[in-house]
């Protein structure tokens, strides 16, 4: 498979799966329609109670009955799915089965229609999402799951408004209804043109056991999602009694009005969602998601028993909602990735056999006193409010117990799960276990447990970690862990630490030979805090080195990283007298790489990019050909191609040029030299591929290598573990991306790089 053929099945995977992704948004909101509307026009509220006890029984039998159908047959799966979940819609709206059926079976319709709606939305997503996850690989594209949330959500709004303005302006028709099946039949065909993994609904069949003492923590997730999941539809039970009120007082259908509603649940949603992504934030941890939820919840409870209105019920559903997707979703998934796999099999396995029951049952016993008007509606604020308090009262006890877990069983299990405990700890109610995590970094254990526990006291931000970190900087010669360290000093606010990045940028200016990417990305790091600051310090260095220009080719990357960030016209114009011919190769390819796209100095930059490009002298050839890669310059990529070939495609500084100007036989003569080079030219190779700053790039090469060396991936994991470069998350993706090849993992050691179930050392 060459480069070309690669980017057009991406392409293709990408284009289906949010297509897909946009009309699972449409069926889901058509299907959300169905079940609210007729247990509001058709069926009333009085049988709410009724409805959710019979609905605990048929989702747990419903869902086991189509497990064991997707775990043999995945394709009729899907068909059942789309043909069911078509059929419902159908069924509800179209108006030859309200005038022949409706009028003598109303009631035990409107119940299977209600039963069938609710459970199908379920099925239909899981369906869906199986079919994605079959198509799209996390290495082919490392930020789909965010835009696929996003393509979703736009398939609802697409939906509200089409609904809103269907009911608000026009008559149903006999034909119309058919309208509705339109995402049924192309989600039904997106999802059936494409070889389907067999994804069953569960990840095991198995009974999963645990030991409770083994996980002390597990119990304490359990009822923690049970108390958000009785908040969450206590909310969306007033919301229905709101819509209903409204629907008495105004001459909207509950269509029209849940139309609405959803229309602003969704923008403000994808506002949310939009701003997070501009500015790069991100929920890092689970227990701020679900604290945000439960104080919320809390809040909007107390509004609520002082205001009962329909519209300040509504206002509260909706703002439940927003938190529901942009926090408690994302924090839903790090709180279960920051567990052992077997627990969390275990607890999923829990909450589907057993919580979804009796949690149908508790809804039923809540709102059946409200429903006859034995109580007042205001009585389910105060229900609401106390599983609130609860709730952020076992969020408190559950992060205690996971975190103290965390620490004390990451010396007895395997390096990924270790670190995926070293960055549950990331946040600053972690303070107390700072001791601890000190103790295991200067344990001596391998560096990806080693830059988990740096990062993970970067983001706890204790001002205990600041000199053991410094002392762990000067003690160590990795330079990813390194780059580790100054990027969690980055995140105290201290004149200390702003001493300590300035001294070092120094150090590293006038003792590194050579700069790598990751000494580049030091750079960066510490240029993001100091900036401007650091200009004084390198021009003092370059003075007083002014014979050596090792020292002023580093300092140029320090100062181009400045100019370029800040537009800084004087510091660009002082590195434009570097491109003079009175100084060596090194020092005018540097000042080349910031200037070469800088408008007022670009006719410089390439006349001196074009006289070495033409030296007889191979090494400069080999330079502009390295610089051709990093600056993009494709008119450049036949001569890199020839001068590869030329010999015999044995020089990585090439072959990497070409890789980042995506020439279509790249990953295939990357993967050649990779596999068959030894010593030094093995430990360039990848010190050049960490060099790229795109990720995607290095995410497609390791993707071609499981498509057509499977048998490699093992070799190449070894490779990047033994490289002194950050391939930490490359190799998390590797190992995830492996499984959809069934390609068999070999075991890896623990944390001092013992095999698992050697003797450990104890950490005090």
């Amino acid at each position: 498979m060459n480069r070309r053929t690669l980017s057009r099945e991406i392409q293709n995977s990408q284009t289906s799966s949010f297509f897909l992704s946009f009309f699972l948004g449409q069926m889901s909101y058509y299907l959300k329609l169905v079940s609210i509307t007729k247990i509001i026009e058709s069926l009333s509220l009085s049988s709410y109670p009724l409805l959710m006890l019979v609905q605990g029984v048929i989702a747990f039998s419903f869902l086991k009955f189509c497990e064991k159908i997707s775990l043999n047959s995945p394709r009729l799966f899907h068909i059942l799915s789309f043909c069911m979940a078509g059929s419902v819609v159908l069924l509800a709206y179209h108006p030859l089965v309200k005038e022949q059926v409706a009028p003598n079976f109303n009631f035990m319709l409107s119940c299977f229609i209600f039963f069938a709606s609710s459970n199908l939305t379920n099925l239909i997503d899981i369906s869906v999402n199986n079919t994605i996850s079959s198509r799209i690989s996390l290495l082919k594209s490392p930020n789909i799951s965010t835009y696929l949330t996003l393509t979703k959500e736009v398939g609802i709004l697409s939906s509200a408004v089409m609904i809103y303005f269907f009911h608000s302006f026009f008559e149903q028709s006999y034909y119309s209804s058919f309208f509705l099946l339109f995402p049924f039949f192309m989600g039904f065909v997106l999802s059936n043109t494409t070889t389907l993994n067999k994804i069953p609904l569960q990840e095991s069949k198995k009974e999963v056991k645990v030991d409770k003492e083994e996980f002390p923590f597990i119990h304490l997730m359990v009822v923690m999602m049970a108390l958000m999941l009785i908040v969450k539809n206590i909310q969306s039970f007033a919301v229905l009694v709101g819509i209903n009120e409204l629907r008495s007082i105004s001459d909207k259908s509950s269509a029209v009005l849940v139309s609405q509603i959803t229309f602003i649940e969704v923008a403000l949603t994808l506002l949310v969602i939009g701003f997070q992504i501009i500015n790069k934030s991100k929920n890092s941890t689970w227990s701020q998601g679900f604290k945000t939820f439960f104080s919320t919840q809390t809040f909007s409870s107390l509004v609520l028993i002082l205001l009962t209105t329909p519209t300040s019920i509504i206002a509260s559903g909706i703002l439940r909602k927003v938190i529901q997707h942009t926090y408690v979703d994302s924090s839903k998934r790090i709180l279960m990735s920051a567990i052992p796999s077997r627990a969390n099999l275990y607890v999923r396995n829990l909450v589907h056999k057993n919580v979804s029951f009796i949690f149908h049952v508790v809804m039923a016993i809540i709102t059946a006193p409200i429903v006859f008007h034995l109580i007042p509606l205001t009585s389910l604020w105060f229900i609401s409010l106390a599983c609130c308090f609860l709730g952020l009262y076992f969020r408190k006890k559950l992060h205690t117990s996971l975190t103290e877990y965390q620490v004390a069983s990451i010396v007895r299990t395997d390096i990924y799960e270790a670190a995926q405990s070293c960055y549950g700890l990331g946040e600053k109610e972690s303070k107390f276990h700072v001791p601890a995590l000190l103790a295991l970094l200067h344990s001596n254990p391998r560096p990806f447990i080693a830059k988990a526990i740096i990062r993970s006291l970067g983001r706890i931000q204790d001002k205990r970690a600041i000199k053991p970190l410094m002392v762990y900087y000067e003690n160590q010669k990795r330079e990813d862990i390194q780059l580790s360290i100054v990027e969690a000093l980055l995140q105290f606010r201290s004149h200390e630490v702003d001493l300590f990045l300035v001294t070092t940028l120094e150090s590293i200016v006038i003792e590194q030979i050579s700069l790598g990417q990751i000494r580049r990305n030091i750079f960066k790091a510490i240029t993001k805090r100091v900036n401007h600051l650091a200009v004084p310090y390198l021009l003092r260095i370059i003075n007083e080195n002014k014979t050596d220009y090792r020292v002023t080719a580093n300092a140029i990357i320090v100062l181009g990283e400045i100019a370029l960030k800040n537009k800084d016209q004087e510091l660009l114009l002082m590195l434009s007298h570097f491109l003079s011919s009175d100084y060596p190769r090194r020092v005018r390819s540097n000042a080349l790489m910031f200037l070469y796209h800088t408008p007022q100095y670009q006719q410089q930059a390439i006349a001196v990019f074009e006289t070495f490009l033409t030296s007889e002298d191979e090494r400069d050839k080999s330079a502009m050909a390295y610089l051709a890669g990093e600056l993009r310059i494709k008119s450049v990529m036949p001569f890199v191609y020839e001068m590869s070939e030329s010999l015999n495609h044995s020089n990585s500084t090439l072959i990497i040029s070409l890789l980042k100007q995506k020439h279509h036989e790249s990953f295939s003569l990357f993967s050649q030299f990779l596999f068959e080079s030894k010593g030094e030219d093995l430990f360039m190779a990848l010190n050049q591929l960490s060099a790229i700053e795109d990720k995607k790039i290095r995410y497609q090469f390791y993707y071609f290598v499981l498509k057509n060396y499977p048998e490699k991936t093992n070799h190449l994991l070894d490779l990047l573990r033994m490289s002194q470069r950050d391939f930490d998350k490359d190799r998390q993706m590797i190992k995830k991306e492996a499984a959809r090849f069934n390609i068999v993992i070999n075991t890896d050691t623990n944390i001092f790089g013992q095999k698992r179930g050697a003797h450990l050392k104890k950490v005090a």
